[in-house]
C-alpha cells in the first residue's frame, strides 16, 4: 500500500496543484471585445441540487474550445447550427445532454445525418453582447445557420431577496478530465471558487404558491411597458443589424420568440395565478406583457426581412414543470422546446 501511495502521490499532487492554480488564474478564459463579457473555453461546471425532480441532482455543464456547449466544431458538416441567446439558450443548470440545442441536434440528426448544433448562449447576455460574439467568434466558423432566442435580457431585472437569483455562478472544475475522477467531488470542496458553492437549491422555486404576490393597476402596468419603448427600438435596430450581417456572410438566420412561464393566467400544474407572482418590482402579468413586446418586435423584423420566425412562446405550455423558475427551462421544458423547434425547423431546412 505504501509503495502504491509513493508511486501515485506525485501525479496526484501535480493534478491538484494545477487545479488550484487554475482557480487563481485561468488562461482558458478569454474576453470578447464588448463590455468585458466572458466566453469560458474548455471549462466544466459542476452543480448539485435536491429541491426539484425536474432538474438532475448532479449537473455537469461543459464548454468546448470555442466556449460553446457541444462537441468539437465540425467545419465539414453539411449543416452547422449555432444557437445564440441568454440564459434560456445556455441552460446553465441543465446537463450536457439535457439543454435544448443538444436535444435538437439529436432530433435533426435522425433526418439530416451530418448536422451539428452548438450552444453559444450565455446567461445575462443582451443582443448587443450576442452581436459582438457573432462578429468575433461565430462568423469566422462559417456556420450555415444561426438560431437567435433573445428578449428578456434587454431590460433591467432585479429579483427580490426571496426570489431565486438567476445570475449566480458556482464551482468551476477547470480541467475536464478531473471530473472523471470520483475523488474530485471531495477535493473540490476544499478549493472553493469566489462564489463558494456549487449548490443551486436556492435558484429553484419549490412552491409557486409560497412566492410573494403583487397587484398592479392598469396604469402601473402601462407605465412599466412604456419604459421599454427606447429599449425596444434599440432592440429592433440590433435585430436588423444582425439580419444584415448574416445575409452578408451567407448565414441563414432563424429567430425564436422567447418563452417564459409568467402569464396573466393560472399555472396548468399548480393552479397558482402566475400573473400575481412578484418578480422584482413587477408582477408576472406585467413581465409577460413586456416579453411579449420584445417578441412582437422580433416578429416584425422577421416579417420585414423575410427571416424565418418560430413562435416558441405561444407553443410552450404555461406549466411550472417546464421551468425551474419563472424564466428558465427545466429538463422537461428543454425537451419540449427541442421538440417544438425541430417540428418548425424541418419546414425551413427542407
Amino acid at each position: 500500500m505504501k509503495s502504491v501511495w509513493k508511486r501515485f502521490r506525485l501525479p496526484l499532487f501535480i493534478i491538484l496543484g494545477i487545479e488550484l492554480a487554475l482557480r487563481v488564474y485561468n488562461p482558458f478564459v478569454s474576453q470578447t471585445n464588448n463590455k468585458n463579457k466572458e466566453t469560458k473555453e474548455n471549462l466544466t461546471y459542476l452543480f448539485t441540487q435536491n429541491s426539484s425532480k425536474y432538474l438532475d441532482d448532479t449537473i455537469v455543464h461543459t464548454k468546448n474550445e470555442q466556449g460553446f456547449r457541444g462537441s468539437k466544431y465540425n467545419d465539414s458538416a453539411t449543416i452547422n447550427i449555432i444557437c445564440v441567446g441568454g440564459g434560456n439558450t445556455e441552460c446553465l443548470y441543465l446537463g450536457d445532454q439535457k439543454h435544448w440545442p443538444f436535444l435538437l441536434q439529436k432530433k435533426l440528426q435522425s433526418s439530416y445525418k451530418n448536422t451539428y448544433v452548438y450552444n453559444a448562449g450565455y446567461e445575462g447576455n443582451k443582443l448587443e453582447d450576442q452581436l459582438s460574439l457573432i462578429k468575433t467568434k461565430i462568423i469566422p466558423l462559417k456556420p450555415t445557420h444561426i438560431i437567435l432566442m433573445s428578449g428578456p435580457e434587454e431590460y433591467s431585472y432585479v429579483p427580490p431577496t426571496n426570489y431565486p437569483s438567476i445570475a449566480k455562478k458556482s464551482n468551476v472544475l477547470s480541467l475536464n478530465f478531473l471530473l472523471k475522477l470520483e475523488i474530485i467531488k471531495t477535493f473540490s470542496n476544499f478549493f472553493p471558487t469566489k462564489n463558494n458553492s456549487n449548490d443551486i437549491n436556492d435558484l429553484v422555486i419549490k412552491d409557486y404558491s409560497a412566492i410573494d404576490t403583487l397587484t398592479m393597476s392598469e396604469n402601473e402596468i402601462i407605465q412599466s411597458i412604456a419604459l421599454q419603448t427606447k429599449h425596444l427600438e434599440t432592440y429592433r435596430a440590433q435585430l436588423n443589424q444582425l439580419q444584415t450581417l448574416c445575409k452578408k456572410h451567407d448565414i441563414k438566420l432563424i429567430i425564436v420568440s422567447q418563452s417564459i412561464l409568467f402569464t396573466e393566467d393560472k399555472d396548468l400544474f399548480s393552479n397558482v395565478n402566475l400573473g400575481q407572482i412578484k418578480t422584482g418590482t413587477l408582477n408576472g402579468k406585467t413581465m409577460a406583457l413586456i416579453v411579449k413586446q420584445y417578441n412582437k418586435v422580433a416578429f416584425e423584423v422577421s416579417k420585414k426581412t423575410n427571416t424565418p420566425f418560430i413562435t416558441l412562446s405561444s407553443r410552450m405550455p404555461k406549466d411550472s414543470r417546464f421551468y425551474y423558475n419563472g424564466f428558465h427551462f427545466s429538463n422537461e421544458g428543454s425537451e419540449m422546446a427541442a421538440y417544438i423547434l425541430y417540428d418548425e425547423l424541418i419546414k425551413t431546412l427542407n
